[in-house]
C-alpha cells in the first residue's frame, strides 16, 4: 500500500514527523510516496494544507489532525479555519490524541464518522540496555511558547540541586547545574544519561517530546493539562494543577505556572522509586509507543478507507 503524505516540505518538525511515519509504515509493509499519480491513500497534515490544495486528489483523504488552538491566544486561533474544510470533508480523521479531539469538538461540529480514531505518533524506540545511575539528572524542553513552562523546570532544579538539561532552546548556555544544549539531530546520549523527563507544559495536543523521552526510557513528570497525561498514564506522575482542560481561559488566567510544592513532591516521589517507574515506561513503550503499533493502526484504518472507497 502506497501512502501519499502531504505536509510542509523542508520544514524541521514536519520532516521529523515524516521520517517517523515512514519508519512506522515500512514496519508493517506500507510505503510512503510523494507521487500523486501512484498512491492508494492520501494522508494530509492539518494546518500544512487547505482543502483547495488537496481537493484534486481523487483517492481517500485522511486528515492527520493535531487539534485546534483553543484558549491559547487570539493570533494563533485564526489558523483554526485553515483546517476546518479539510476536517469536515476528509474521508477519515486521525487525531494525534484524545485531547486533540476534545478541543477540536469545542470549535468544530462533531463528525460522527466511525472511521475516525486516535493514533499516537510513535517512531522506533531506543530503550537503554542499562539505566543511568549517576548524579540526579533531568531533561526538559526549552521550546519558546509561554505555556511550555520551561521556567518551572529551572526553578525546580534550583530548589532541588539536580542537573537539568534543556533541549530545543534557541539559547545555548551553562549556568551552574543548568545547561541548555539547543537543537540536536540525536538526543540519545542526553536521554540515556538522565533519570527523569520534566514536562510542566500547560497545553499539549500531543507532546512529541514526551513520547520521544519515554522511548528512550525516561519516566515523566507532567501536569494534568492537555494530552501529555494520556500518554504518560500510570507510568509517571501527573500533577493536579487545579484547572480543568475544558475550561481553559485565555493565557490561563491566574494559573501560569506549576504549583511548586506539588512539583517538589512529584520529583521526590519518583526519585525514591525510580526503578519501578522505569519498568512501567518500558512496558508502555513495548506495548503501544512503538513504530509497529503505530504503523499497524494506520494500516487497519487505511484498509477500511479503501474498502469503503472501492465499494
Amino acid at each position: 500500500m502506497k501512502i501519499l503524505f502531504k505536509t510542509i516540505p523542508n520544514h524541521t518538525v514536519s520532516d521529523k514527523e515524516k521520517s517517523k511515519l515512514k519508519v512506522a509504515f515500512e514496519s508493517v509493509g506500507m510505503e510512503m510516496t510523494d507521487n500523486e499519480q501512484d498512491y492508494d491513500i492520501a494522508l494530509i497534515k492539518g494546518f500544512s494544507n487547505t482543502w483547495e490544495q488537496v481537493k484534486h486528489l481523487e483517492k481517500p483523504k485522511v486528515l492527520l489532525h493535531i487539534g485546534v488552538n483553543y484558549g491559547l491566544h487570539e493570533d494563533l486561533e485564526q489558523s483554526n479555519w485553515q483546517v476546518k474544510e479539510i476536517y469536515e470533508k476528509a474521508d477519515a480523521v486521525v487525531y494525534i490524541s484524545d485531547f486533540a479531539k476534545l478541543i477540536t469538538e469545542k470549535i468544530f461540529p462533531k463528525r460522527n464518522n466511525e472511521l475516525d480514531r486516535t493514533i499516537y505518533m510513535a517512531g522506533k524506540p531506543n530503550l537503554p540496555e542499562t539505566y543511568f545511575e549517576g548524579e540526579p539528572t533531568c531533561v526538559t524542553t526549552g521550546i519558546w511558547r509561554e505555556w511550555k513552562r520551561k521556567e518551572d523546570s529551572i526553578e525546580l532544579a534550583r530548589r532541588k540541586g539536580f542537573k537539568l538539561i534543556i533541549i530545543g532552546d534557541q539559547n545555548i548556555y551553562k549556568d551552574n547545574n543548568i545547561e541548555s544544549v539547543g537543537w540536536k539531530d540525536d538526543y540519545k546520549e542526553i536521554y540515556h544519561n538522565a533519570h527523569i523527563f520534566l514536562n510542566p507544559s500547560l497545553h499539549e495536543t500531543l507532546g512529541n517530546v514526551t513520547i520521544e523521552a519515554m522511548q528512550y526510557g525516561l519516566p515523566v513528570i507532567c501536569t494534568n493539562h492537555g494530552a501529555t497525561k494520556e500518554i504518560v498514564g500510570n507510568t509517571g506522575i501527573i500533577i493536579d494543577n487545579d484547572i480543568p482542560d475544558d475550561e481553559r481561559p485565555k493565557m490561563y488566567g491566574g494559573i501560569q505556572h506549576v504549583i511548586p510544592e506539588k512539583f517538589d513532591e512529584a520529583f521526590d516521589t519518583m526519585m525514591a522509586d525510580l526503578s519501578s517507574y522505569r519498568e512501567k515506561v518500558k512496558a508502555r513503550v513495548k506495548e503501544e509507543l512503538n513504530e509497529q503499533t503505530c504503523g499497524q493502526k494506520f494500516k487497519e484504518l487505511f484498509e477500511l478507507c479503501l474498502k469503503k472507497y472501492q465499494s
